[in-house]
Protein backbone atom coordinates (compact mmCIF):
# COMPACT_ATOMS: atom_id res chain seq x y z
CA UNK A 1 0.00 0.00 0.00
CA UNK A 2 2.83 2.62 0.84
CA UNK A 3 4.63 1.67 -2.31
CA UNK A 4 1.46 2.06 -4.01
CA UNK A 5 0.68 5.47 -2.57
CA UNK A 6 4.73 6.83 -2.97
CA UNK A 7 4.10 5.61 -6.81
CA UNK A 8 0.91 8.05 -6.82
CA UNK A 9 3.12 10.84 -5.35
CA UNK A 10 5.93 10.55 -7.64
CA UNK A 11 3.52 10.50 -10.93
CA UNK A 12 1.56 13.29 -9.16
CA UNK A 13 4.82 15.31 -9.44
CA UNK A 14 6.13 14.13 -12.58
CA UNK A 15 2.76 15.38 -14.66
CA UNK A 16 2.80 18.74 -12.33
CA UNK A 17 6.16 19.19 -13.51
CA UNK A 18 5.72 18.61 -17.07
CA UNK A 19 2.46 20.87 -16.79
CA UNK A 20 4.70 23.40 -15.55
CA UNK A 21 7.11 22.96 -18.23
CA UNK A 22 5.40 22.61 -21.30
CA UNK A 23 1.61 24.31 -21.59
CA UNK A 24 -0.47 21.80 -23.98
CA UNK A 25 -1.34 23.17 -27.33
CA UNK A 26 -5.33 23.32 -29.09
CA UNK A 27 -5.20 20.89 -31.99
CA UNK A 28 -6.99 23.65 -33.84
CA UNK A 29 -5.25 26.53 -33.46
CA UNK A 30 -1.75 25.37 -32.72
CA UNK A 31 -1.38 27.40 -30.21
CA UNK A 32 -1.04 27.31 -26.32
CA UNK A 33 -3.78 28.92 -23.66
CA UNK A 34 -1.19 31.70 -23.02
CA UNK A 35 -0.35 32.63 -26.48
CA UNK A 36 -4.32 32.44 -27.33
CA UNK A 37 -5.45 35.15 -24.41
CA UNK A 38 -2.12 37.06 -25.13
CA UNK A 39 -2.62 37.24 -29.46
CA UNK A 40 -6.38 37.28 -29.00
CA UNK A 41 -8.12 40.79 -30.49
CA UNK A 42 -11.43 40.58 -29.58
CA UNK A 43 -11.88 36.73 -31.33
CA UNK A 44 -13.36 33.97 -29.66
CA UNK A 45 -10.97 31.06 -28.55
CA UNK A 46 -10.68 27.39 -28.42
CA UNK A 47 -10.15 25.55 -24.85
CA UNK A 48 -10.50 21.19 -24.64
CA UNK A 49 -12.97 21.64 -27.26
CA UNK A 50 -14.95 24.30 -25.60
CA UNK A 51 -15.01 27.92 -27.38
CA UNK A 52 -14.93 31.34 -25.71
CA UNK A 53 -16.48 33.96 -26.86
CA UNK A 54 -14.87 37.38 -25.47
CA UNK A 55 -17.84 39.30 -23.78
CA UNK A 56 -18.28 42.78 -25.74
CA UNK A 57 -19.10 45.15 -22.87
CA UNK A 58 -17.00 45.31 -20.23
CA UNK A 59 -15.12 47.78 -18.44
CA UNK A 60 -11.80 47.65 -16.07
CA UNK A 61 -10.82 49.88 -13.45
CA UNK A 62 -7.79 49.51 -11.51
CA UNK A 63 -8.31 51.02 -8.02
CA UNK A 64 -5.21 51.26 -6.13
CA UNK A 65 -4.49 52.63 -2.80
CA UNK A 66 -1.11 54.17 -2.10
CA UNK A 67 1.24 54.20 0.79
CA UNK A 68 1.69 58.00 0.76
CA UNK A 69 -0.57 60.14 3.37
CA UNK A 70 -1.61 62.65 0.23
CA UNK A 71 -0.66 63.50 -3.00
CA UNK A 72 2.01 66.15 -1.97
CA UNK A 73 4.10 63.86 -0.63
CA UNK A 74 5.06 62.80 -4.08
CA UNK A 75 8.19 64.00 -5.22
CA UNK A 76 9.88 61.87 -8.35
CA UNK A 77 10.92 58.24 -9.01
CA UNK A 78 11.39 55.85 -5.84
CA UNK A 79 9.67 59.04 -3.51
CA UNK A 80 6.43 58.61 -5.21
CA UNK A 81 4.82 55.85 -3.28
CA UNK A 82 3.95 52.30 -2.99
CA UNK A 83 0.95 50.52 -4.59
CA UNK A 84 -0.01 49.01 -0.82
CA UNK A 85 -3.26 47.77 -2.09
CA UNK A 86 -4.78 46.35 -5.36
CA UNK A 87 -8.03 45.86 -7.20
CA UNK A 88 -9.49 45.60 -10.52
CA UNK A 89 -13.04 46.58 -11.17
CA UNK A 90 -14.90 44.76 -13.62
CA UNK A 91 -18.20 45.89 -14.89
CA UNK A 92 -20.06 43.56 -17.32
CA UNK A 93 -23.15 46.01 -18.77
CA UNK A 94 -24.80 43.59 -20.70
CA UNK A 95 -25.16 41.19 -17.48
CA UNK A 96 -25.32 43.97 -15.36
CA UNK A 97 -22.75 42.75 -12.83
CA UNK A 98 -19.42 43.99 -11.35
CA UNK A 99 -16.71 42.04 -9.80
CA UNK A 100 -13.77 42.85 -7.59
CA UNK A 101 -10.05 40.86 -8.68
CA UNK A 102 -7.57 41.84 -5.73
CA UNK A 103 -3.75 41.63 -6.73
CA UNK A 104 -1.54 40.77 -4.17
CA UNK A 105 1.02 43.92 -3.82
CA UNK A 106 4.01 41.30 -3.71
CA UNK A 107 3.31 39.82 -6.87
CA UNK A 108 6.11 39.47 -9.33
CA UNK A 109 5.25 40.76 -12.77
CA UNK A 110 7.38 42.65 -15.55
CA UNK A 111 7.32 46.36 -14.62
CA UNK A 112 8.31 49.30 -16.60
CA UNK A 113 11.36 51.42 -15.54
CA UNK A 114 10.80 55.04 -16.10
CA UNK A 115 13.59 57.56 -16.29
CA UNK A 116 12.17 61.17 -14.95
CA UNK A 117 11.17 62.22 -18.02
CA UNK A 118 8.56 59.83 -18.01
CA UNK A 119 10.15 57.34 -20.83
CA UNK A 120 10.58 53.66 -20.69
CA UNK A 121 14.24 52.47 -20.14
CA UNK A 122 14.07 49.19 -18.95
CA UNK A 123 12.00 45.94 -18.21
CA UNK A 124 12.62 44.17 -15.23
CA UNK A 125 10.89 41.40 -12.85
CA UNK A 126 9.92 43.04 -9.39
CA UNK A 127 7.48 43.29 -7.33
CA UNK A 128 3.94 44.96 -8.38
CA UNK A 129 3.90 47.35 -5.68
CA UNK A 130 7.04 49.02 -6.71
CA UNK A 131 5.32 49.80 -10.66
CA UNK A 132 3.77 53.05 -8.93
CA UNK A 133 7.18 54.25 -7.39
CA UNK A 134 8.52 54.89 -11.37
CA UNK A 135 7.06 58.42 -12.06
CA UNK A 136 6.14 61.77 -10.02
CA UNK A 137 2.97 60.20 -8.04
CA UNK A 138 0.82 61.45 -10.80
CA UNK A 139 -0.99 60.21 -13.85
CA UNK A 140 2.83 58.19 -15.15
CA UNK A 141 2.55 56.43 -12.04
CA UNK A 142 -0.55 55.04 -12.21
CA UNK A 143 -0.38 54.56 -16.05
CA UNK A 144 2.78 52.52 -14.74
CA UNK A 145 1.09 50.34 -12.64
CA UNK A 146 -2.05 50.13 -15.16
CA UNK A 147 0.71 48.72 -17.54
CA UNK A 148 2.01 46.31 -15.70
CA UNK A 149 -1.52 44.69 -14.07
CA UNK A 150 -2.39 44.72 -17.87
CA UNK A 151 0.68 42.61 -18.87
CA UNK A 152 0.43 40.20 -15.63
CA UNK A 153 -3.33 39.26 -17.04
CA UNK A 154 -2.29 38.67 -20.42
CA UNK A 155 -2.41 42.02 -21.99
CA UNK A 156 -6.08 42.77 -21.74
CA UNK A 157 -7.31 46.48 -21.91
CA UNK A 158 -7.47 48.07 -18.83
CA UNK A 159 -9.60 51.59 -18.99
CA UNK A 160 -9.53 53.47 -15.81
CA UNK A 161 -7.66 54.22 -13.02
CA UNK A 162 -8.16 55.51 -9.70
CA UNK A 163 -5.39 56.03 -6.97
CA UNK A 164 -6.35 56.59 -3.21
CA UNK A 165 -3.94 58.26 -0.83
CA UNK A 166 -4.23 56.65 2.86
CA UNK A 167 -5.35 59.70 4.20
CA UNK A 168 -8.50 59.35 2.18
CA UNK A 169 -9.08 56.51 4.27
CA UNK A 170 -11.05 57.80 7.34
CA UNK A 171 -12.83 60.25 5.04
CA UNK A 172 -14.31 57.46 3.01
CA UNK A 173 -15.15 55.17 6.16
CA UNK A 174 -17.60 57.99 7.54
CA UNK A 175 -19.19 58.96 4.23
CA UNK A 176 -21.06 55.94 4.81
CA UNK A 177 -21.61 56.28 8.50
CA UNK A 178 -18.29 53.30 9.65
CA UNK A 179 -18.39 49.73 8.20
CA UNK A 180 -18.90 47.09 10.92
CA UNK A 181 -16.19 44.68 11.00
CA UNK A 182 -15.39 41.36 12.97
CA UNK A 183 -11.49 41.95 14.42
CA UNK A 184 -10.06 38.21 13.25
CA UNK A 185 -6.06 39.45 14.22
CA UNK A 186 -4.19 40.58 16.94
CA UNK A 187 -4.20 45.16 17.05
CA UNK A 188 -2.73 45.50 19.63
CA UNK A 189 0.39 47.61 18.87
CA UNK A 190 -1.21 49.11 16.14
CA UNK A 191 -4.78 50.22 17.37
CA UNK A 192 -5.90 49.08 20.75
CA UNK A 193 -9.51 50.08 20.29
CA UNK A 194 -9.15 47.16 17.87
CA UNK A 195 -9.63 44.54 20.43
CA UNK A 196 -9.70 40.42 19.05
CA UNK A 197 -12.84 39.02 18.35
CA UNK A 198 -14.84 42.36 18.78
CA UNK A 199 -17.41 42.77 16.64
CA UNK A 200 -16.86 46.95 15.96
CA UNK A 201 -18.02 49.89 13.90
CA UNK A 202 -15.04 51.12 12.43
CA UNK A 203 -14.88 55.03 12.84
CA UNK A 204 -12.18 57.53 11.27
CA UNK A 205 -8.56 56.44 11.91
CA UNK A 206 -9.58 52.78 13.32
CA UNK A 207 -10.70 52.19 8.95
CA UNK A 208 -7.01 53.60 8.59
CA UNK A 209 -4.91 51.40 10.76
CA UNK A 210 -7.68 48.17 9.56
CA UNK A 211 -7.06 48.64 6.32
CA UNK A 212 -3.54 50.00 6.35
CA UNK A 213 -1.45 47.99 9.32
CA UNK A 214 0.24 44.74 8.56
CA UNK A 215 3.93 45.03 10.34
CA UNK A 216 2.69 45.03 13.92
CA UNK A 217 -0.41 43.16 13.41
CA UNK A 218 -1.14 39.47 12.93
CA UNK A 219 1.28 37.60 11.47
CA UNK A 220 2.44 40.49 9.70
CA UNK A 221 2.21 39.12 6.43
CA UNK A 222 0.44 40.82 3.76
CA UNK A 223 -2.27 37.88 2.99
CA UNK A 224 -3.50 38.73 6.20
CA UNK A 225 -4.02 42.31 5.36
CA UNK A 226 -6.17 41.61 2.17
CA UNK A 227 -7.94 39.23 3.68
CA UNK A 228 -9.00 42.12 5.51
CA UNK A 229 -9.41 44.58 3.21
CA UNK A 230 -11.80 42.06 1.15
CA UNK A 231 -13.97 41.79 4.32
CA UNK A 232 -14.51 45.24 4.49
CA UNK A 233 -14.88 45.92 0.82
CA UNK A 234 -17.88 43.52 1.12
CA UNK A 235 -19.34 45.61 3.81
CA UNK A 236 -18.64 48.77 2.40
CA UNK A 237 -20.49 48.24 -0.85
CA UNK A 238 -23.54 47.15 1.18
CA UNK A 239 -23.12 50.37 3.51
CA UNK A 240 -22.81 52.53 -0.03
CA UNK A 241 -25.49 51.17 -1.62
CA UNK A 242 -27.52 52.08 1.05
CA UNK A 243 -26.77 55.68 1.27
CA UNK A 244 -26.70 55.74 -2.61
CA UNK A 245 -30.32 54.70 -2.68
CA UNK A 246 -31.48 57.27 0.05
CA UNK A 247 -28.78 60.45 -0.91
CA UNK A 248 -28.61 60.18 -5.08
CA UNK A 249 -26.07 63.11 -5.25
CA UNK A 250 -24.07 60.84 -2.85
CA UNK A 251 -21.23 59.55 -5.35
CA UNK A 252 -21.01 63.05 -6.60
CA UNK A 253 -20.68 64.99 -3.32
CA UNK A 254 -17.91 62.31 -1.92
CA UNK A 255 -16.17 62.70 -5.21
CA UNK A 256 -15.46 66.19 -4.75
CA UNK A 257 -14.13 65.36 -0.90
CA UNK A 258 -11.76 62.77 -2.31
CA UNK A 259 -10.08 65.17 -5.05
CA UNK A 260 -7.52 66.37 -2.80
CA UNK A 261 -6.18 62.68 -2.00
CA UNK A 262 -7.15 61.13 -5.21
CA UNK A 263 -5.30 60.95 -9.06
CA UNK A 264 -7.63 59.37 -11.20
CA UNK A 265 -8.45 59.62 -15.21
CA UNK A 266 -12.34 59.53 -14.60
CA UNK A 267 -14.57 62.98 -14.05
CA UNK A 268 -16.85 63.85 -10.83
CA UNK A 269 -19.68 62.90 -13.43
CA UNK A 270 -17.89 59.51 -14.86
CA UNK A 271 -17.82 58.16 -11.38
CA UNK A 272 -21.40 59.49 -10.32
CA UNK A 273 -22.75 57.68 -13.46
CA UNK A 274 -20.95 54.30 -12.30
CA UNK A 275 -21.83 54.43 -8.71
CA UNK A 276 -25.33 55.08 -9.66
CA UNK A 277 -24.91 51.45 -12.36
CA UNK A 278 -23.31 49.81 -9.38
CA UNK A 279 -26.34 50.91 -6.74
CA UNK A 280 -28.55 48.61 -9.35
CA UNK A 281 -26.54 46.16 -10.86
CA UNK A 282 -25.21 42.65 -9.35
CA UNK A 283 -22.31 42.09 -7.36
CA UNK A 284 -20.53 39.23 -8.48
CA UNK A 285 -18.39 39.00 -5.44
CA UNK A 286 -14.31 38.17 -5.36
CA UNK A 287 -12.11 36.67 -8.18
CA UNK A 288 -9.25 34.95 -6.92
CA UNK A 289 -5.49 34.79 -8.30
CA UNK A 290 -4.12 31.50 -6.81
CA UNK A 291 -0.34 31.44 -6.05
CA UNK A 292 2.57 31.36 -3.58
CA UNK A 293 3.84 33.26 -0.95
CA UNK A 294 7.49 33.41 -0.09
CA UNK A 295 10.09 35.42 1.26
CA UNK A 296 13.35 36.32 -0.45
CA UNK A 297 15.82 38.52 0.71
CA UNK A 298 13.69 39.29 3.44
CA UNK A 299 10.96 40.79 1.39
CA UNK A 300 7.53 39.42 0.76
CA UNK A 301 6.68 38.16 -2.58
CA UNK A 302 3.58 36.42 -4.31
CA UNK A 303 4.46 34.28 -7.35
CA UNK A 304 0.89 34.29 -9.06
CA UNK A 305 -0.35 30.31 -10.68
CA UNK A 306 -0.22 30.96 -14.37
CA UNK A 307 -3.03 28.58 -14.95
CA UNK A 308 -5.04 30.37 -11.99
CA UNK A 309 -4.28 33.36 -14.35
CA UNK A 310 -5.32 32.08 -17.43
CA UNK A 311 -8.91 30.50 -15.57
CA UNK A 312 -9.40 33.98 -14.29
CA UNK A 313 -8.79 35.76 -17.21
CA UNK A 314 -11.26 33.64 -19.41
CA UNK A 315 -13.97 33.87 -16.22
CA UNK A 316 -14.01 37.71 -16.29
CA UNK A 317 -13.37 38.49 -20.06
CA UNK A 318 -15.09 35.59 -22.02
CA UNK A 319 -18.06 33.38 -22.30
CA UNK A 320 -18.09 30.01 -23.09
CA UNK A 321 -20.41 29.67 -26.39
CA UNK A 322 -23.43 27.41 -26.20
CA UNK A 323 -23.09 23.89 -28.12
Amino acid sequence: MKQKLFFLLLLCAALLLCACGRQPKDPLSGQTVEEMLKNNRGESIRIDGQIYDPKQDVQTILLMGIDHDDVNQSSGNLFSGQADALALLVIDRKEETYRLLPIDRNTLCDVNVLSLGGDVVDTCTMELCLAHCYGNGGADSCENTVAAVSGLLLDIPINSYVALYMDALPLLNDAVGGVTVTIEDDFSQEDPSLVLGQEITLAGRQAYHYLRGRMQVGDGLNEGRMRRQQTYVAAYLTAAREKLRRDKNFAATLYRQLQPYMVANLSGKDINTLAQLMGTYQNGGFATLAGEARIEDNHQQFIVDKESIYATVVELFYEARCR
